[in-house]
């Protein structure tokens, strides 16, 4: 098996467009098998085809764009490494996928993906492929100056956090060296908040001892095509938590730009209607809209799977 048969497996599926279709780490598995070719080096080699495919006018963008919606969309859920030059053929794909401006008479595509994928063409070669995601580096731990006991309920499972405002105001998480500090129950977490004088929030002078929830898994389950509809409540709490979760350990998440901030103007009127001065509020997402929540949302389980590291028991106090 070569590349060039992944990617055609890969645009055939695209062309076909069935609801749902998706890359399986069965599928994965068989490619890399079948190419001799590790997973990084695959998706390297693969962003590479494809970008040669449609810079030769192979690939109409519609399905290149879809091609590589669907290899970031695996790459995200299965937490894997992200070869740069993989990172580089999405975002230029991504460009192309919305205006940049209120210009509406200029063609995205031909603005942005046309010259990027030309730009990455003429720099790469295949012995420039790598891996991007260089290990954290351990740092000295944060602790918020004041904070909540947190639950989190992601991945099937529910450890508990100190998150809270920090010295500067922005809000941060407990940390240990290259991750975020984590506890077996809300119990444990308090009794380390009172045994190393950490200060709870209060309300009106009275510390507020109840135990923040937050559920991620109805926004997992609808990445995972699920669930037809997003839970703006888990997407909203979701992506802000992923903000918090790399501000505290010092991660990249692209969650900005004019799309994704309409999608989040729009998940915080839904969860806070009254402060958009309605009564209720249920977006209504376009085409475009979508793609970008699955990818912001996509990118901040990539996030908070990595901050919160390893399911072991050894990772709670």
């Amino acid at each position: 098996m070569s590349v060039i048969e992944v990617l055609g497996e890969l645009v055939r599926r695209a062309v076909a467009n069935q609801p749902g279709w998706h890359i399986s780490s069965t599928d994965m598995t068989e490619w890399v098998a079948g190419t001799g070719l590790t997973r990084d080096a695959l998706l390297g080699d693969v962003a590479l085809e494809l970008a040669r495919r449609y810079d030769a006018d192979a690939l109409t963008f519609e399905i290149a764009d879809a091609v590589a919606n669907s290899l970031h969309f695996y790459v995200t859920l299965q937490d894997a490494n992200r070869p740069e030059v993989f990172d580089s053929v999405f975002d230029a794909f991504d460009e192309g996928e919305y205006f940049h401006d209120s210009d509406r008479t200029e063609d995205p595509e031909l603005a942005f993906t046309r010259p990027l994928i030309r730009k990455i063409l003429a720099s790469q070669s295949r012995a420039d492929v790598a891996v991007n995601d260089a290990p954290p580096v351990e740092h000295a731990g944060l602790v918020p100056v004041d904070g909540f006991v947190t639950t989190v309920r992601f991945d099937g499972w529910s450890p508990v956090a100190w998150w809270g405002t920090g010295p500067h105001g922005d809000e941060i998480l407990a940390t240990e060296g290259c991750h975020v500090a984590l506890w077996s129950s809300p119990e444990e977490c308090l009794r380390t908040v009172r045994e190393r004088g950490w200060r709870l929030a209060d309300d009106d002078g009275v510390e507020n001892t109840d135990v923040t929830e937050l559920d991620f898994e109805p926004a997992q389950s609808w990445l995972r095509g699920a669930s037809t509809s997003l839970d703006t409540k888990a997407g909203l709490d979701l992506w802000n938590f992923a903000i918090d979760v790399a501000h505290s350990l010092g991660r990249p998440f692209r969650h900005r730009g004019r799309l994704a901030d309409r999608c989040h103007h729009k998940l915080t009127a839904a969860n806070v209607p009254r402060a958009f001065g309605v009564e209720t509020y249920a977006p209504r997402w376009t085409a475009a809209e979508i793609r970008v929540l699955r990818r912001v949302l996509g990118e901040a389980v990539h996030v908070v799977r990595s901050g919160l590291g390893e399911r072991t028991p050894d990772r709670l106090r």
